[in-house]
């Protein structure tokens, strides 16, 4: 009924079908486990179907199926792009605030299976050298939740946040439209953390100017029944 209401998730269940479909008919992914190819099918993002080749998705959930604590990737071509997959507890507020100097042009965080979440962080520069290097001790320490990394200060209003607390059933839907700023993506990543919100999927656009977040969030720990916390939170510095 919820699917029914909506003719642009009924559009996003077409899509993904088809998406599925060439899924299933690639020989990688008739050779995986009956059980790993059912968990594939049943990850509840479309939005990780419509941004990834067929190819990428059997990658990508071989490499959840394999991880224990945590995994990671990185492709450092032309602009920087981090893949990680985590069981254990992920820093991200830390790890952002670190690479910040990078400029982050999108993020991607989904629910895989088997309790494992999967980030991608796509960024505007890329690092070589020692630089490279340093990055993955970075990326190990960002498992480190006791770590912390002094933010300048973000300036976000009132007006530009949106909170859809009729998302669906089980999810808010939190967007921000505002300028672009230096550790943005850091501050409010942190300010999830500090109210505990569950964040299941981000969409991350940014340009030089203007930034387009969109948060699905978990309807849990009562955050519906918070939302002047969520707001006083992350507009504290605005004047």
């Amino acid at each position: 009924m919820e699917i029914s209401q909506n003719s642009d998730r009924i559009t996003d269940a077409t899509k993904r079908l088809n998406i599925e479909k060439r899924v299933k008919n690639l020989d990688d992914f008739k050779s995986l486990p009956r059980l790993l190819q059912k968990k594939v099918l049943s990850i509840e993002s479309n939005l990780f179907f419509f941004k990834h080749t067929p190819n990428d998705i059997i990658n990508i959930a071989k490499q959840a199926k394999e991880t224990k604590e945590y995994d990671f990737n990185i492709y450092a071509n032309d602009s920087l792009s981090i893949e990680i997959f985590r069981k254990v507890p992920l820093n991200i507020g830390y790890l952002l605030g670190t690479l910040t100097h990078l400029d982050v042009a999108s993020m991607e965080i989904l629910t895989l299976f088997n309790d494992v979440k999967y980030f991608k962080i796509e960024f505007i520069k890329s690092v070589e050298g020692d630089e490279l290097i340093e990055l993955n001790d970075i990326i190990k320490n960002a498992f480190d939740m006791s770590r912390h990394v002094k933010l300048q200060n973000i300036l976000i209003k009132k007006s530009e946040i949106n909170i859809d607390y009729e998302h669906s059933l089980t999810h808010a839907e939190l967007s921000i439209n505002t300028t672009n700023q230096r550790g943005l993506l850091a501050y409010v990543m942190e300010c999830f953390e500090e109210l505990h919100i569950n964040i299941v999927t981000a969409k991350v656009h940014s340009t030089k100017h203007k930034v387009r977040d969109s948060f699905l969030m978990e309807k849990q720990n009562d955050i519906c029944n918070n939302v002047d916390k969520i707001y006083e939170l992350l507009t504290k510095q605005e004047i």
